[in-house]
């Protein structure tokens, strides 16, 4: 969960570097600054359809990783690692349902939340992006 503490101060970062210029300090839970960043992201791209639908698409993978992790953490209900029953495994309830978490959809989250954390890195205020950043 490492690096799930970085992409959520990625998170921070992004929405503290914006709420300087109105003065105001960003709290909540991680859902309530997503969805505070997608309303501040909406107000300032509006004019900018391409960098609009790269957030677009950052804040659709950033909900898609919470759900992802949120399931793990709140509802995990069990572990396998036993070769004959196949590839190492959790088990989630979901809705009452099992939910098989592969050691490799595992490795896929974790490698989105970085990639994810990194991206934020780079519209964060603080990371230096400008409009004119051909690596945007």
């Amino acid at each position: 969960m490492f690096l799930w503490c970085r992409l959520d101060d990625a998170l921070s970062d992004a929405l503290e570097d914006r709420a300087r210029t109105v003065r105001r300090k960003m709290g909540g839970s991680f859902h309530e600054r997503l969805l505070r960043l997608k309303s501040v992201a909406d107000r300032e791209l509006k004019a900018d359809p391409t960098r609009a639908a790269k957030m677009c698409d950052l804040l659709i993978r950033l909900d898609n990783a919470r759900r992802q992790r949120n399931l793990i953490v709140h509802s995990l209900s069990g572990v396998c690692a036993d070769p004959v029953k196949g590839e190492p495994h959790l088990t989630c309830e979901n809705n009452g349902e099992p939910v098989r978490i592969t050691q490799r959809a595992l490795t896929a989250l974790l490698e989105e939340m970085d990639r994810c954390r990194q991206q934020l890195g780079r519209v964060s205020n603080r990371s230096g992006l400008r409009r004119d950043d051909p690596n945007r």
